[in-house]
């Protein structure tokens, strides 16, 4: 019997990689049926793009809304290098900030520079007063992993 063989970099497409994160969320939620739930959990790292998807499939709890969160998760683009969403017992996002230019989610450089403090700092403002609107219980930074958490009770 002859096995077939990935190619190198061959694997699952990013759409379907996203459709699997989906499912993994919902049942985190309870949404697999009775008794599937995860009350602590992240998902990968995702882009913005990816991580809006994803905050869309919790639709509401409690404060959260997950058609509002998606649409100021797709504002952080250009600022983030990515975003992680899971549950911490409720909703909770890490938005992890870029150090260096290349790092940002998107971005095409091979090498960059890294961000200056004033530039981080407006990255971070920006960040932070965008997801201020969607009324995280929690709004916190981390200066020391470059990472903001929300967190909704």
């Amino acid at each position: 019997m002859k096995r077939s063989r990935l190619k190198k970099g061959a694997g699952k497409p990013r759409s379907s990689r996203l459709a699997i994160i989906k499912q993994w969320v919902a049942v985190g939620y309870g949404k697999g049926g009775e008794g599937s739930r995860a009350l602590e959990f992240k998902t990968d790292s995702l882009t913005p793009e990816e991580a809006s998807e994803v905050a869309k499939v919790v639709s509401s709890y409690n404060e959260y809304r997950g058609k509002a969160v998606a649409e100021a998760i797709l504002k952080l683009r250009g600022k983030v290098s990515s975003v992680e969403f899971g549950r911490e017992f409720s909703p909770v996002l890490y938005v992890h900030m870029p150090f260096w230019t290349h790092q940002v989610a998107g971005s095409k450089e091979i090498s960059g520079r890294i961000f200056t403090e004033s530039e981080n700092k407006a990255n971070v403002d920006f960040v932070m007063s965008v997801l201020k609107k969607v009324k995280p219980d929690e709004l916190d930074y981390d200066s020391s992993t470059n990472t903001i958490r929300a967190w909704w009770d």
